[in-house]
């Protein structure tokens, strides 16, 4: 399955009860509720999204990544981001930062701290 909205791309697969979602282009607020609903389409035991094609993200781009995260802990499954790199990572970085300076619940755990590169991490 894939999907095009304004600058964003998504390109989806399942591999058993693994939905694998490949994200390119730029995610912000015009794309938001589309990888949201990318993510969170099916009943999938894990979703893993690949951000590797991932040019942009901002804060309201960010949010559709919780947004799927919540839905998808709610039902049980797990949420994995991949290969964050470039304005993506440090997105995640700056978002984790800023979360631990404020003695707010930090987002480790949930959704990757920056220099994803190559490793995986796992929300659940």
């Amino acid at each position: 399955m894939s999907h095009h909205v304004d600058w964003l791309t998504d390109r989806s697969s399942v591999e058993g009860d693994q939905l694998v979602v490949h994200l390119a282009g730029e995610l912000d607020l015009a794309s938001t509720v589309s990888v949201a609903d990318a993510c969170t389409h099916g009943l999938h035991r894990s979703v893993r999204v690949d951000l590797r094609d991932l040019t942009f993200m901002d804060c309201a781009g960010y949010s559709g990544l919780v947004t799927a995260r919540n839905l998808l802990t709610s039902r049980g499954s797990t949420f994995v981001l991949l290969h964050a790199d470039g304005e993506p990572a440090r997105l995640l970085a700056t978002l984790e930062a800023v979360s631990t300076a404020n003695g707010q619940v930090s987002m480790q755990g949930q959704l990757p701290d920056a220099p994803l590169g190559p490793r995986e991490e796992e929300v659940s």
